[in-house]
Formats: structure tokens, sequence, C-alpha cells
């Protein structure tokens, strides 16, 4: 059986969507309290610009935005995998499919 080539762009859009959802629920918060002294408010507004803009960078005909953001976005889960590092864990694989997702868009761009 071919493959459907309808359901890749789906699910391109559904992980856009989905990482978009997951900053919102877990970083818009932090960005709201504006704490501009400490670190994790930088983190969580950088979660939530690149996740943004990744979101945005799939409506448009160039990918630079969609690379430019997907690599500031793993760059943040590798930096986050390796501050949280405590075994092979449910987190870890949760950030690790954050990574996976982030790599896709880093590697395919908009295709």
């Amino acid at each position: 059986m071919k493959p459907i080539a309808f359901f890749s762009a789906l699910g391109k859009w559904a992980i856009r969507i989905a990482l978009l959802g997951y900053a919102f629920m877990y970083y818009l918060d932090t960005v709201v309290d504006l704490q501009l002294d400490t670190l994790a408010f930088y983190q969580a507004f950088l979660w939530c610009a690149t996740t943004l803009a990744l979101l945005l960078g799939g409506m448009f005909q160039r990918q630079k935005l969609t690379v430019v953001s997907a690599l500031v976005l793993a760059l943040l889960v590798i930096y986050s995998m390796v501050l949280s590092f405590d075994g092979i864990r449910p987190n870890f694989v949760h950030q690790l499919l954050l990574l996976g997702a982030s790599l896709l868009f880093l590697g395919n761009g908009n295709k």
C-alpha cells in the first residue's frame, strides 16, 4: 500500500499545534509572571516564542523561520535533557519525543 501524502502534511500541522499547546500549557504562566531576573522566564519565553514561530513558519513559502525555530527548540530540549537527566524515565522519553519533533522540522523545513 502506498503512503498517503496528505496525512504527512496533516501530521506535521498536528505536531506544530501540539508543540504550541505544550509550550503554552507548561510555560505561559512563567512568562506572564514577568520575573525578568530568572533563567526560567527566559526559557519559558523562548519555548513560547519558538513554538509560535514554528507554527507561523508553516504558513509561509520560505523555510527559514521553521528551520531556525526548530533549531532553537532542539537546543532548548537538549539543554533541558542534560540538566534533568536522571536515567531513562518517562520525563526523559517525553523530552526525547519533543526533540524528535523539533529535529523533524529542522531536517525537513516546510516540505
